[in-house]
């Protein structure tokens, strides 16, 4: 039944499965998909080559090879850093370092923490509106009085 009400819970079920430990399948998976992102920056520096007058070709890296390496690999190595930065952000934010069972939501449970943070929330309250109530009589006794 949980298969059914959770569809994306079972889509890490297979490479596991197959016998692929956890500790080799997310890098795997992410540097696949990091595949198409690299491609794509790489496609965007030889348009900013070319824009610039220096458009990579055969015979251009036979010429200069240093120079257009350098001015190819260096923004390309730039770029692969910014996303690697930005995968691994995404990946802390959801919970990828955290040790043990892995889970949607965590269980929610209610501690003695818990009950004593809303006893003393509703003492603060019960305070708040009786001094307000103080200052509102003795406001109201000094208009009389004027």
């Amino acid at each position: 039944m949980g298969r059914f009400i959770h569809p994306t819970h079972g889509a890490r079920r297979p490479t596991c499965a197959r016998g692929a430990p956890r500790q080799v399948t997310p890098p795997l998976v992410v540097a696949i998909r990091f595949l198409p992102s690299l491609q794509y920056e790489h496609a965007s520096i030889r348009d900013a080559m070319r824009l610039r007058g220096e458009a990579p070709s055969p015979r251009r890296f036979h010429a200069y090879p240093a120079q257009t390496l350098e001015l190819t690999v260096i923004p390309l190595l730039m770029r692969a850093v910014r996303i690697s930065e930005e995968l691994s952000i995404s990946a802390l934010t959801r919970g990828m370092a955290r040790e043990g069972e892995k889970s949607w939501y965590p269980p929610l449970v209610w501690t003695r923490a818990d009950t004593l943070g809303f006893i003393a929330t509703a003492l603060v309250g019960v305070l708040l509106v009786a001094v307000d109530r103080v200052a509102m009589k003795s406001m109201g006794a000094r208009a009389r009085t004027a």
